[in-house]
């Protein structure tokens, strides 16, 4: 009989499912599903080789059910874990326009171990400081960067550390003013 995986964390955004599988059997094969308003599901999703993953959603207002299953080597489906509602959430910071400063998505994304978060900076001369935050889908800090800026493409290196995955969210902020936050996923 085939293991149904269980969720380690499951959380969306709005636009974007968050889903860390645990499956001790290794099948690496799995469906995700996904019910809104009825008994059936919506929308599902295939993975494989690949325990944490970000998937996009239809729509960006809703609370939603989610499942998953295994699959293993010779395409037998075991069968869907107990549901879990995900409410929405979101982090809700007032962002302060900065017209000289972009906030670029990390690369790659996903990561194994390590990503490059970049930003552009028009003109450094009205910048007295800058850092990157790090924190997990809930707010806890994970890492505080500070940024020495120049004009034109900044980069700075996160290593997050091998066999750690899960999606976080970074934050630009520049003169302790929060310019801008983008999500990475970082998998294994």
């Amino acid at each position: 009989m085939i293991r149904s995986p269980t969720f380690e964390k499951v959380s969306q955004d709005g636009d974007w499912l968050y889903v860390d599988l645990i499956d001790s059997f290794d099948y690496n094969n799995y469906v995700i599903a996904i019910r809104v308003f009825t008994n059936d599901f919506d929308t599902l999703y295939y993975t494989t080789h690949a325990k944490v993953n970000a998937f996009p959603l239809a729509d960006n207002n809703l609370n939603i059910f989610v499942s998953a299953a295994s699959i293993d080597d010779r395409g037998i489906e075991s069968l869907f874990s107990v549901e879990h509602l995900v409410k929405l959430t979101t982090a809700t910071s007032e962002l302060v326009p900065h017209p000289n400063v972009e906030l670029y998505q990390n690369k790659p994304n996903p990561a194994d171990e390590v990503t490059i978060i970049s930003f552009w900076v028009q003109d450094p001369a009205s910048i007295q400081s800058a850092k990157i935050v790090v924190t997990n889908l809930e707010g806890k800090p994970v890492k505080q960067i500070p940024v020495v800026v120049h004009e034109g493409m900044n980069e700075v290196l996160f290593d997050h550390g091998y066999n750690m995955t899960g999606t976080f969210l970074y934050s630009l902020f520049v003169n302790g003013q929060l310019i801008e936050t983008k999500k990475m996923v970082f998998a294994n």
